[in-house]
């Protein structure tokens, strides 16, 4: 057998020998080790693995126990699975594609301890932590036990309001005051330039003069021309002070009608301060918003930190696509070339991953298609559907939706959740120090649709809770508001919460309405009208006492006026009784008798 050479023989075993042992105790590391550096890498905290598998018939690889941390919280998984399990398409892998027909996710578990801490010791990871922690506090940056005030049901004390408050009611004192003094100066500068007794005392010795006896018949003519212009002289004058009369009577009707306005002054201040330091259970319509708007914001915040941890995976290019500015090869070195395919795949493809995931309540079945981070080369988006109806304290679950970046300029992600009658024990609504809120047991409905198109988000939350049983932890304090909250929910039995998020992801809005708001503002009602209206009776006093004395004073101020009525009086009369001279003694003497 001269055809066979043993040294190529003995040289090919010993070549297949040292590949096998590569194979058998190499390959599996080097897999779980580059699985662990590039999760390590994405995630921004340690990925782990205990084993990786690989095997050749059928080629495929199978992982034990992955362990994925929460960047945020390096001593929590934000996922852990305990085996995944999948066949690879040796075909394609030959073209540098990796093709998994039916990928297996066994016993997926969210948000369990770890015994370490999973922190990456390296400034890009501590960077991506604080931006993750300041995302993570909400479009407020806010939390709600910091932001959550309660209304205060304590009465003000109203010599301190009344002392830092400025009375709207004492500037109007004031400024009619300066206008009666405006005034009595105007109508005094004004007299004086009127006529006055000093006038008509002329007039009376003019009139005196023209009574002396006739000198026959021109003198008699020239008499009657003087009486003409004295009584018209007298007349003008008298029209002038009538003027001046009617002005005056009009300037003190307007200052009278705004010292009467000033009665009305008080009650508006009174109205003013007691809407500002308001007892009204108004103040409680925005409840559900200051308890439940961060809490909510921080969830769907935490869920948007790992939507952008995922959409890049989304959006890489693929098959088909040029890239407008191609890069340069480096000299000496060559390219890898792509060719046209007549039936496009991507370089990466899971056609379907069926998972099962552990809760608390038991186990949730489901599946996830088409998984590839070139949806634009195959051209369908991601779908999973989740769904369990076999649980301790639960009902049924359904968690459904799509990523669709097949355009990734016009993407369209959804995601909608039912979970009925879930048993809660003992769940803190609210961990505020002022306002220890505790649902200790209570049935929940939960529905969550939302949409996300181009970072736009536009989701519904709805939450109802039935046989309900609303604590207020005591303890904390013996203050009337506590008290109204413990009587007001020990008869709320059921409850209904709705939560509508709307706008881009880095500055959605959280809108909450719950009718807790209409059921605590009816039971506190009648309190805070008892105590509102203590608090208006001590208001009214205050402030009455405080104008008492400057109202007086205001309405004092038109006496400084009867001085100028009682003067253009005197003047009228004085200037009527020299027309009643001139018009019937002067004029009937100079009737001549023949």
């Amino acid at each position: 057998m001269k055809w066979l050479r043993w040294q190529g023989l003995v040289l090919f075993i010993v070549v297949m020998a040292l590949i096998g042992g590569f194979w058998f105790f190499l390959a599996d590391s080097i897999v779980k080790h580059a699985i662990q550096l590039t999760g390590t890498r994405i995630n921004g905290a340690q990925v782990e693995l205990a084993e990786a598998d690989l095997h050749l018939l059928p080629l495929g690889i199978t992982l034990s126990d992955l362990q994925v941390t929460n960047p945020d919280r390096p001593m929590t998984n934000a996922v852990q699975a305990q085996r995944i399990e999948f066949s690879l398409d040796s075909i394609n892998l030959l073209r540098r594609k990796i093709i998994i027909d039916t990928l297996a996710l066994d016993d997926i578990r969210f948000n369990t301890p770890r015994t370490r801490s999973g922190a990456v010791a390296s400034s890009e990871s501590g960077r991506r932590t604080e931006e993750t922690d300041e995302r993570a506090s909400g479009p407020s940056g806010d939390s709600a036990d910091d932001s959550f005030q309660t209304p205060s049901f304590q009465i003000p004390d109203v010599k301190e309001i009344l002392a830092r408050e400025q009375l709207n009611t004492l500037v109007q004192i004031k400024q009619i005051r300066k206008d009666i003094d405006a005034a009595k100066t105007g109508w005094q500068e004004r007299l004086d330039q009127a006529p006055n007794q000093a006038t008509f005392e002329t007039y009376q010795s003019r009139a005196k003069k023209l009574q002396k006896g006739l000198k026959g018949f021109g003198d008699a003519l020239k008499r009657a021309k003087d009486i003409q212009k004295l009584q018209k002289d007298v007349d003008n004058d008298l029209k002038k002070l009538k003027r001046i009369k009617k002005d005056f009577d009009r300037d003190q009707k307007d200052l009278r009608d705004k010292i009467k306005q000033l009665t009305a002054a008080p009650k508006k201040d009174i109205d003013r301060i007691l809407n500002k330091y308001s007892l009204s259970a108004d103040g409680l319509g925005n409840f559900s918003q200051l308890i439940f708007g961060d809490k909510i914001g921080g969830h769907i915040q935490q869920a948007i930190a790992w939507y952008q941890k995922l959409k890049p995976l989304l959006n890489k290019s693929g098959a088909g696509q040029k890239s407008e500015t191609p890069e340069k090869p480096a000299r000496g070195k060559g390219v890898f070339v792509r060719f046209a395919e007549t039936e496009p795949m991507p370089d990466l493809l899971a056609s379907r991953a069926d998972a099962s995931i552990i809760i608390p309540a038991g186990n949730i079945q489901g599946n996830l298609k088409h998984i590839t981070t070139q949806q634009q080369v195959l051209g369908l988006p991601l779908t999973f559907n989740f769904s369990g109806d076999q649980f301790k304290d639960l009902e049924s679950i359904a968690v459904k939706g799509s990523l669709d970046h097949v355009d990734p300029e016009n993407t369209r992600d959804m995601f909608t959740a039912e979970i009925s009658s879930y048993r809660i024990n003992e769940m803190a609504l609210s961990e505020a120090k002022n306002l220890p809120l505790n649902l200790k047991n209570g049935l929940a409905d939960l529905n969550i649709s939302s949409v996300l198109r181009n970072d736009l988000l536009d989701a519904k939350i709805e939450l109802v809770i039935k046989s309900a049983e609303l604590t207020v932890a005591t303890g904390v304090g013996d203050s009337a508001l506590l008290e109204a909250f413990r009587s007001a929910l020990a008869d709320i039995s059921t409850f209904t919460l709705t939560a509508e998020v709307s706008g881009p992801l880095n500055g959605y809005a959280v809108k909450v309405n719950s009718d807790l708001d209409r059921v605590l503002k009816q039971a506190l009602g009648r309190q805070v009208e008892k105590l509102t209206a203590d608090f208006k009776g001590q208001l009214r006093d205050g402030i009455m006492q405080k104008i008492k004395d400057p109202m007086a004073k205001a309405n004092g101020s038109m006496s400084k006026f009867d001085g100028i009525t009682d003067e253009i009086a005197s003047r009228l009369n004085l200037g009527d009784s020299v027309a009643d001279i001139v018009a019937k003694d002067l004029a009937g003497s100079t009737k001549l008798k023949f």
